[in-house]
């Protein structure tokens, strides 16, 4: 009965359906196996590509290691040679070859190349060897072989042909630079499977040697060298009166040529523009000519010679110079000198505004004995304010005149302030800039300027001012500023812009000290390219330096004052023109005041003192003499633009003190010592030796002064 009742129970449940099986049907059989056949073709694939990508990974990878490898192989066995190279190309795998310079001058043209052989020649004591490159297009290969000729032209030993590099798919050599440049280029193709690769490099030759000629050896008759041309270095360059640039001439030839050369200048038209017999060349301040011509001729062969074109940058025929903003304390003066480019009518006519700052008394100006051309020193005139007379604010000195026949105008800005604290030319702020006070550019040009600080304890957030000259604007240019506090500058010149220039002055600081710098901007349509002025000269001579030394003006020292050797009658002149020396008393080294200042003309003597103090403020103007060693010594030291030190013999000058020096200092055997916390140098430094030592982290700056430079000029020239 039990049974009966549990078969019927069963019957139930399979009827429903809700039974339990535990196997698998045949159709999940077959979908589990498809399935599975679809991931494994899937893994299968990506397998496969995998496996084909890094194949063709590998050969390509391959390929640039062996080109890399086989070029690097070519330099070693070219780059010594000293003798001669021939390159050979043939159409026939058998032929004899055509020599030629490289693979497009083939007769017939490169096509149809199917063997190509460079033969590299190398003098020994008894001979030379012969080194042998061989291309063939049939097989791809590269092959090399080497045989050692002696005098008689005997093979004495030989390397047998190996194998260089395989799938090679071409090779070429190209010979025509070797004369000129002693440069020969190599190329190469590589393939294997379906990756290509080619590459070639340059090979500059230690030794001038034959192309495609007969080699030479140590026994055979006398090599006998030629010059085939004379080429001078920089080709084509800009420079202004008053600047000096260096030359260099290669001489280019077979067998190694001498490289003596005659250096020679034309198209000047003053005396004193000259070219020294190293190539150095000095432009004077009084050049008229806008194109001069350098060339150096071989003194081998006098018939071969190269050429330099040197474009002459005239200034402004009626300037101010380059600074157009200057910053004067309440209660001091300053001098502006006018520089005519021309033949001036006249006089010149000086103006000031809105309150006459200038000296009616052209006395107060500097004269130089004889005058010259290019710059009148007579044409100066001192800027004088008083305390607290003169209210503080901007105020102009404009110039005007005719030169040449025509009317012209200049005009400087100077800022009357009343705070000692001011700190010019990059004291505070500066343009960190390697070319001086000066860019040339094009229309439509942009000039991106950096600014940097050297005190970050009166704020380092900068401001920029703009004044325009010339034909320039507002609308000429745009700016823009970036990075952090400002310390960028972007300006974008119009392509509209006509000549002129823009002045660009950068600020920092707080209300209790300000910190300035400038630069000009001269745009020019008919300048080929950027003018790089030229002024520090540092020759490898004992000069100290412990401070942080920032070199960006005319700086000259020891080989250099070879170029002045008639400056020293310059200033002899200049004294004799100004007065008798006064002769400084041992009485007159210190006398109690808070400030002094030195003007005139004045002298120390071996009788006199070797110190000069004051307890605050020393100023010097006019012409100091030193014929002993001297110390200046004060708190703050300030020297005019009209300032001329001139050192005698092997005697030396301290400015020990914070120094200001816009002047010209004439020490042909002395030393220079500046031995302040801080300062800068406007002007110029001629000196056996220099030495800087401010204290702590302050810096001491060389500064351009082009006004100066023209004193130099003037001086040399009188």
């Amino acid at each position: 009965m039990d049974h009966r009742k549990a078969s019927k129970k069963y019957c139930e449940i399979r009827k429903c359906g809700i039974y339990d099986n535990k196997g698998f049907t045949l159709v999940e059989l077959l979908v589990g196996i498809a399935i599975v056949a679809i991931v494994g073709g899937l893994i299968g694939t990506f397998l496969i590509f995998s496996t084909r990508t890094y194949g063709k990974v590998t050969d390509e990878a391959d390929l640039q290691e062996d080109a890399q490898i086989l070029l690097s192989q070519m330099d070693s066995y070219i780059i010594d040679t000293d003798s001669a190279l021939r390159y050979y190309a043939d159409v026939s795998e058998s032929g004899s070859g055509t020599e030629i310079l490289k693979d497009s001058l083939y007769p017939g043209g490169a096509a149809g190349l199917t063997r190509k052989w460079l033969e590299i020649y190398k003098t020994t004591d008894t001979g030379y060897t012969k080194e042998t490159v061989l291309w063939t297009k049939s097989t791809e290969k590269l092959t090399y072989k080497q045989e050692t000729i002696d005098a008689a032209g005997t093979v004495t030993e030989n390397i047998e042909e190996q194998d260089l590099a395989t799938h090679v798919t071409d090779f070429s050599i190209d010979l025509t630079k070797v004369t000129s440049l002693r440069q020969v280029t190599v190329s190469v193709a590589l393939a294997s499977g379906e990756k290509s690769y080619g590459a070639d490099t340059t090979v500059y030759l230690r030794n001038q040697i034959v192309v495609n000629g007969e080699p030479y050896t140590p026994d055979a008759a006398p090599v006998i060298s030629s010059v085939l041309s004379v080429k001078v270095l920089p080709q084509t360059v800009m420079m202004r009166p008053g600047g000096r640039k260096a030359f260099q001439a290669i001489v280019y030839g077979n067998n190694s040529p001498s490289q003596e050369v005659t250096w020679s200048l034309s198209g000047n038209t003053s005396s004193l523009t000259t070219i020294s017999a190293d190539g150095l060349l000095w432009i004077s301040m009084d050049e008229k000519a806008k194109t001069l011509t350098v060339t150096a001729t071989s003194v081998q062969d006098t018939t071969k010679s190269g050429t330099a074109e040197v474009t002459v940058v005239h200034g402004k025929k009626l300037s101010l110079g380059q600074i157009r903003k200057y910053w004067l304390q309440r209660g001091k003066s300053m001098y502006i000198y006018a520089r005519v480019n021309g033949t001036l009518s006249g006089s010149i006519t000086w103006e000031s505004n809105p309150l006459d700052l200038l000296s009616v008394n052209p006395a107060d100006s500097v004269t130089v004995a004889g005058g010259y051309p290019s710059l009148d020193l007579m044409n100066a005139r001192c800027v004088k304010t008083e305390y607290p007379g003169t209210p503080l604010g901007e105020y102009t000195v404009k110039i005007s005149g005719i030169v040449d026949g025509q009317p012209y105008e200049d005009m400087v800005y100077i800022e009357v302030v009343d705070s000692p604290e001011i700190a010019g030319a990059g004291d505070v702020v500066y343009f960190d800039k390697s070319n001086g006070l000066d860019y040339w550019v094009h229309p439509g040009d942009t000039v991106n300027l950096s600014t940097a600080l050297k005190r970050f304890d009166i704020g380092t957030k900068r401001s920029y001012e703009f004044k325009e000259g010339g034909n320039i604007n507002k609308d000429s240019y745009t700016f823009e500023t970036s990075g952090t506090d400002d310390e960028k500058i972007k300006i974008s010149i119009d392509e509209t812009a006509e000549d002129g220039e823009i002045y660009v002055t950068v600020k920092a600081g707080n209300q209790w000290h300000t910190g300035y710098d400038s630069v000009t901007i001269h745009v020019a349509e008919e300048l080929d390219f950027p003018y790089i002025v030229e002024t520090t000269y540092f020759p490898d001579q004992e000069n100290w330096f412990w401070s942080s030394v920032h070199c960006r003006g005319p700086v000259m020292i020891a080989d250099s004052t070879l170029q002045f050797t008639n400056l020293t009658s310059g200033i002899n002149g200049l004294i004799a023109n100004t007065g008798e020396p006064h002769k400084l008393t041992p009485s007159e080294q210190h006398t109690g005041e808070n400030e002094r200042t030195l003007s005139g003309v004045n002298e120390f003597t071996q009788d006199g003192p070797g110190r000069y103090e004051s307890s605050k403020i020393l100023n010097l103007e006019g012409i100091i003499i030193i014929d002993k060693d001297v110390e200046l010594d004060a708190p703050f030291i300030c020297c005019n633009s009209d300032t001329v030190i001139y050192i005698k013999g092997e005697h030396s000058l301290k400015f020990k003190g914070i120094t200001t020096f816009d002047g010209l200092i004439y020490a042909p055997e002395g030393d220079v010592y500046f031995e302040g916390q801080a300062g800068y140098c406007r002007g110029v430094v001629i000196a056996k030796n220099l030495h800087v030592n401010s204290r702590g982290d302050r810096e001491f700056s060389f500064m351009e002064k082009s006004s100066v430079m023209d004193l130099v000029n003037t001086l040399k020239a009188n």
